[in-house]
């Protein structure tokens, strides 16, 4: 770890600060301090479950030298309502900027000069900490790192026009998104990849050096035991936000069938979502784990796994962050009357595909003859094991 240092008006200079809103998140900036062993400090934002107890977790292994909870609810008013888009919504979060000062350092080390921050999406509390960094004068540098397949669409940088008026009129252009660095686990998948290479950056694939540490991730989550017999994860998806009708409701629950007929129940286990109303019908073995599955699979044989899912970036991440081949069934392009996803996303998954050595692995069937020859194809090698 590198030495602390005073800066001229007696802050305390630190390398880094990593910002996150989820697990798998934090698991990327636990992995990218035992890659680089750079002094940092994380910013946990409490908008997922398990946020509290990370960040006690955090502050009994010696990963960062400090960890901080983001209480959201204490800092500003957030417009709840369908009007989210609005211009009530838009007006709440300009007047975010004004009060930027009382609000950062209601979370922010105040003590403290960082020389980078590291964030993953335009949360508002995220936001508010790079323009505080930047109104301070403060010579810090924003980088974006990777939060999964949102990472790659180029979503990041594109702000409305009013956000952006308000943003550069108060803070000046560094508070741009655009032309910022990207640290990503496969930068060549970034959207517009040929035109911005001189600022993508790639993320170490986990190898030993991660199972080396292994017990920092386990300390830190909750790794959950898995049997080696069964050789498939169904990943389900949050079907009531994702289905709009009963009939793709009914669809999505028979294919799941349709997955367990084949894979057989003894042989497969189903992951549901961690924001599911309740548990959807199976026969097969829940996998109840709160960690994120980047954690688990570090003591999986992925290459000889199945995975399959309507649409999730568990399925892809073994080849991002391991380069492990897997099996995979996506069954989001089956039936767009069940789920019709963005033309972009489905491009997104369909390079992941193109950098399988084999990739007759990775499929992704157009309509339900199709996924029933995959599903078979799955099954006889599950069966051949």
């Amino acid at each position: 770890m590198n030495e602390n240092k005073l800066a001229n008006d007696n802050k305390l200079i630190v390398d880094r600060a990593f910002f996150c809103d989820s697990p798998f998140e934090v698991f990327t900036s636990i992995h990218m301090v035992i890659h680089d062993g750079i002094e940092s400090d994380i910013y946990i934002l409490d908008s997922f479950r398990d946020a509290s107890r990370l960040i006690d977790k955090l502050n009994e292994n010696p990963v960062f030298r400090k960890s901080i909870i983001i209480n959201s609810k204490n800092l500003y008013r957030k417009e709840k309502s369908l009007r989210k888009k609005s211009l009530i919504s838009s007006a709440g979060t300009f007047t975010t900027y004004f009060n930027v000062d009382k609000i950062v350092e209601q979370y922010i080390d105040t003590n403290v000069k960082y020389k980078t921050m590291f964030f993953t999406c335009n949360q508002l509390s995220f936001r508010l900490a790079r323009f505080y960094f930047i109104k301070k004068g403060y010579e810090t540098e924003f980088i974006f790192f990777d939060e999964g397949s949102g990472s790659y669409d180029g979503h990041f940088e594109r702000v409305k026009f009013s956000d952006r008026f308000f943003r550069t009129l108060l803070f000046g252009k560094k508070s741009s998104n655009r032309n910022l660095k990207f640290y990503l686990y496969q930068p060549e998948l970034y959207c517009d990849y040929n035109n911005n290479k001189n600022r993508l950056y790639t993320i170490p694939k986990v190898d030993n050096r991660d199972l080396d540490n292994l017990d920092i991730y386990k300390n830190v989550f909750n790794v959950s035991p898995y049997s080696k017999d069964r050789k498939c994860i169904f990943f389900d998806s949050l079907r009531e936000e994702i289905c709009t009708s009963k009939y793709a409701l009914d669809k999505l629950s028979e294919w799941f069938d349709l997955v367990e007929d084949a894979i057989g129940t003894d042989g497969m286990y189903v992951k549901s979502h961690p924001r599911a109303y309740g548990l959807y019908p199976h026969r097969c073995q829940e996998y109840a784990t709160t960690s994120p599955m980047e954690i688990n699979y570090m003591t999986m044989d992925l290459d000889n796994m199945c995975l399959v899912s309507l649409i999730s970036t568990a399925v892809i991440s073994p080849k991002m962050i391991y380069g492990k081949e897997p099996y995979v069934i996506l069954l989001c392009n089956v039936d767009h009357k069940v789920y019709n996803p963005r033309p972009e996303l489905l491009d997104f998954y369909n390079n992941i595909r193109r950098l399988y050595k084999d990739p007759s692995r990775f499929m992704i069937p157009e309509n339900e003859g199709e996924l029933r020859n995959c599903l078979e194809t799955m099954g006889n090698y599950i069966k051949h094991q």
